[in-house]
């Protein structure tokens, strides 16, 4: 709002008078989208701290019950918790400090762990990735070749082969900070830490070949189980006549791809989940989206990594007794901890009551 005069002057049998008008004029305030901002902000900070609290907790979870399958063979275990670190890894690193960045107003509050970021970023994402893809290898291997499952993914082959996995994604992130001369700086579109280089729109592009590649690679896998399966139940069909009591003709067993399936439906959600923020990522003005729509993809993206602990647990059966086992053992115990520091507060108090009646 802004006062001032206006000065008029009156030709009217009063030559060279002047009068002086008071005027005010309504400047527009920003009051209302700085409110919309605010509570924008704390929206996308709330639902930023249930996805990682997801993220932390369901990933744990998982590590721990993982230990504790004994169904599954030692190089399927090394490969899902490869990719269960992978989880954990982005939820501390690149998910958690989101959560500051929705209370600062969409900037960075933690100055140089910029870097950190920015690194675990080109780290954290590929590793990931690589390691979904060994587990479907693993998977398809298994499906494909039972006979020769165990002589060929030995756990001595899983851990080295995921060893090779995070030293490899590890240079990629080291050569990119070298590129950017160890600088790195807050994109305030994408709401992230990134490197000073270039080549930033070529890694954007690489991360999408590589994931894109995964999804292909998967799905010509798939469709090949499944013209296998086809083929193995007309011969045994051929071969082997199942014949009923009635007389009637009974179709062979299908073959198992259910573990595979699982991966598959893994596979797929963690396309969705990445793909709309593949695509804004290869807009040019990335400026022109809204931070509404920027925060969503990216809290889609985030939750790729608790679905897969619930995809696994609802798949699974195996997974899903020992999760069941391990929870009921914790709840037990915590239980009867607090039984007993009761009991024990119990009996205290009425000694030290007994105590006092007798002194008295």
């Amino acid at each position: 709002m802004t006062t001032g005069f206006l000065d008029v002057t009156m030709d009217g049998g009063f030559p060279n008078s002047t009068v002086k008008m008071n005027c005010t004029t309504v400047e527009p305030t920003n009051s209302t989208q700085e409110e919309e901002d605010h509570v924008f902000n704390i929206i996308s900070a709330c639902a930023w701290i249930i996805t990682v609290l997801l993220i932390l907790l369901l990933n744990i979870l998982c590590l721990i019950i993982l230990s504790r399958v004994k169904e599954f063979h030692d190089a399927t275990k090394i490969f899902l918790k490869s990719m269960t670190v992978g989880d954990l890894v982005l939820g501390l690193f690149f998910y958690l400090p989101m959560i500051g960045v929705s209370f600062a107003g969409r900037k960075w509050p933690f100055g140089g762990l910029c870097f950190v970021q920015a690194w675990m970023i080109r780290q954290g994402l590929p590793a990931y990735s690589l390691s979904l893809l060994l587990v479907t290898i693993d998977r398809y291997i298994a499906v494909v070749y039972p006979l020769k499952y165990k002589n060929l993914l030995t756990r001595r082959r899983a851990k080295v082969t995921v060893f090779i996995v995070w030293i490899l994604t590890n240079i990629y992130a080291l050569v990119s900070s070298i590129k950017a001369n160890w600088k790195s700086s807050y994109n305030p579109y994408l709401f992230v830490c990134t490197y000073d280089e270039p080549e930033n729109e070529f890694a954007a592009f690489l991360q999408t070949i590589l994931s894109m590649a995964i999804v292909l690679i998967i799905i010509l896998m798939y469709i090949r189980i499944l013209i296998i399966a086809r083929s193995q139940a007309a011969l045994i069909a051929s071969q082997h006549p199942l014949v009923t009591i009635n007389g009637e003709l009974q179709s062979p067993p299908p073959m198992n791809r259910k573990s595979f399936t699982t991966i598959f439906i893994v596979t797929m959600t963690l396309f969705l989940g990445w793909l709309p923020s593949l695509v804004m990522g290869f807009m040019n003005k990335s400026q022109d989206i809204a931070p509404q729509v920027r925060v969503a993809s990216q809290i889609l993206l985030a939750s790729v990594s608790w679905l897969n602990v619930i995809i696994y647990y609802v798949r699974n059966r195996a997974f899903r007794e020992a999760g069941q086992t391990f929870l009921r053992r914790t709840t037990r115990n915590c239980c009867g901890l607090w039984n007993e520091d009761n009991n024990n507060f119990g009996q205290s108090y009425e000694h030290s009551r007994s105590s006092r009646g007798a002194q008295a």
